[in-house]
Formats: C-alpha cells, sequence, structure tokens
C-alpha cells in the first residue's frame, strides 16, 4: 500500500535519467548517458531539461549551481511566475522589471492547500526549497537509498532556457501525490491558458442503485448499477455481473477485474446521470 506525502511529488515511474556537467561553462546544463558512455553537452537551446536525483549528489550538485548560475544571467526584466501543488491549485504573481511582485492571484484552488506542500512565491524561493532537500542528503541527514526501495527521496528539472526550477518533489517507489510544478513566462511573450485541474471525483457521490427505466417489484430495469464500497454489481437485460474494485476518474467509472485489468464501467454525464452499456441511468436511492 503506498504512503501519500503531504510534501510533494509526482511520482515518475523509471530510474531518472542521471545528469553530468561538461567541462566548460557553468551555465550550460548536461543531460548524462545511462551506459557509462560520454556525456553530451546540452545547451538552453536544445530544449533539454536537466533532472537532479538523490541518486548521484555530484550531479545533482553541479546541475542545481548551473542551474541557479544561468537563472541569475539570463532572467528577465519582467516576467508572470507561475506555481502550484500539480493538479490541486495554482498561484500566478506578475514580478516588474524591478522585480516588485504584485498582488498573487489564485487562478485554480486555494492559495495554500490544506494537507499538501507549501507553494514558493518566487524563482528564489523555489531554489531555496530544491536546495534544502539536496543539502538534506549532502549532509547525511537523509541516506540515500536504493532507487527502487523506500526512504527519502526527491526529484527536480529546471527550464532550459532560463534555468529556473520547473517541477520538484519528494516521492520514491513507496508514495504517490504530487510535485510542486513552476512556470516563468517573460515579459511580452503570450502564454497559454493555464491548464486548470477538474474538480476532484469523489466515489461516495456514486455510491446507490442506478436504473435506465422505473420499474415496480414485479419487472426489472433494463440496466441497473449497483455501487458500493464492496457488492457492487451490474444487471444488462436481466444478466446480473458482479462487480469488484472500482473507482472514478476522468468522467469515468472504472472497474477492476480480479485479474487486475481495468475496464470502464461507466461514463459520468454533466446532467447528473451516468451512461451504461449506452443506456442513461439514474440513481434511485
Amino acid at each position: 500500500m503506498s504512503h501519500h506525502r503531504t510534501t510533494l511529488g509526482l511520482a515518475l515511474g523509471a530510474l531518472l535519467l542521471l545528469l553530468t556537467t561538461a567541462c566548460g561553462s557553468t551555465n550550460e546544463l548536461v543531460a548524462g548517458d545511462d551506459s557509462g558512455g560520454s556525456s553530451e553537452t546540452s545547451s538552453a537551446s536544445t530544449g533539454v531539461i536537466a533532472q537532479i536525483s538523490e541518486q548521484d549528489l555530484d550531479q545533482a550538485r553541479a546541475n542545481f549551481d548551473a542551474a541557479k548560475a544561468a537563472w541569475e544571467e539570463r532572467k528577465p526584466p519582467g516576467f508572470v511566475f507561475r506555481a502550484g501543488v500539480e493538479s490541486i491549485n495554482m498561484i500566478e504573481i506578475v514580478f516588474d522589471a524591478d522585480g516588485v511582485a504584485a498582488a498573487e492571484t489564485v487562478v485554480f484552488g486555494e492559495a495554500d492547500p490544506e494537507g499538501w506542500a507549501s507553494v514558493p512565491r518566487s524563482v528564489e524561493e523555489a531554489f531555496d526549497e530544491v536546495e534544502e532537500l539536496l543539502v538534506r542528503f549532502e549532509s547525511g541527514e537523509w541516506p540515500v537509498p536504493d532507487p527502487d526501495d523506500c526512504g527519502s527521496h526527491f526529484t527536480a528539472d529546471f527550464d532550459p532556457e532560463l534555468g529556473a526550477p520547473g517541477y520538484y518533489d519528494t516521492l520514491g517507489p513507496c508514495d504517490d501525490g504530487v510535485g510542486i510544478r513552476i512556470e516563468v513566462i517573460p515579459e511580452g511573450v503570450v502564454a497559454d491558458a493555464p491548464v486548470i485541474a477538474a474538480a476532484p471525483c469523489l466515489e461516495t457521490d456514486f455510491y446507490g442503485t442506478w436504473q435506465s427505466v422505473e420499474t415496480d417489484s414485479s419487472a426489472e430495469a433494463e440496466v441497473s448499477l449497483t455501487l458500493a464500497d464492496g457488492g457492487s454489481s451490474l444487471t444488462v437485460e436481466g444478466t446480473t455481473e458482479p462487480v469488484g474494485e472500482w473507482f472514478c476518474a476522468d468522467g469515468q467509472i472504472v472497474a477492476i477485474r480480479d485479474t487486475g485489468e481495468e475496464w470502464p464501467l461507466a461514463s459520468i454525464n454533466e446532467d447528473g446521470t451516468l451512461t451504461v452499456s449506452g443506456v442513461a441511468v439514474t440513481k434511485t436511492n
């Protein structure tokens, strides 16, 4: 069973790309070669985002310092700063040419969502938070675990053009959750509209019996779906099939077969009904 960390992070799955620095300018962000071969220097124009983790602290420190130096050199005179706990909230702050911040705007969610990580209010604050994680490992306060082991982990990447942190988390293979996402938009650049996450889906909202037609005690509904915490079932034209585990996500009710296979059980409609086997059903209790 995974542990939901209230700190940060989007689980990344496989081993992280380990990064090395090349000889030369400290403002170059460098992508390493997992095969142990030579490293290829990647300048900002390549679009490669340098990722760091606790798995190679020397590489992490070198790339962190390079990213911070790049930001100090390339910091735009005015910009929009967006930050938030991914899929949970987002705030937006405009910094003028003198570095003065305007009042923040909450794009979606809450300014400081309870139970989640704190959201940085500047690029410098984001750098401080990433470096604090790095120092905890460098100092030995947090031991470095194997990549597939539980324990303390962290991940961060940086904007390939400006050097600013773009994402960071503290998730490992035993954790789930979301991370801090950051975007810096220089003045005069037309930015994409922020992606606003859909409202969370609560399984308890769907508990009950859903039927396609009203029936009396002597008749059966064409489609009847019962959703509960255990004991769920689907009846279509008099044939009943038990439904094991299920969850709701992205506008769907998804069931999990005994084999672990997921299958779409119902679509969630805007009018409060569900669509099951092509038939709209409404909750009867």
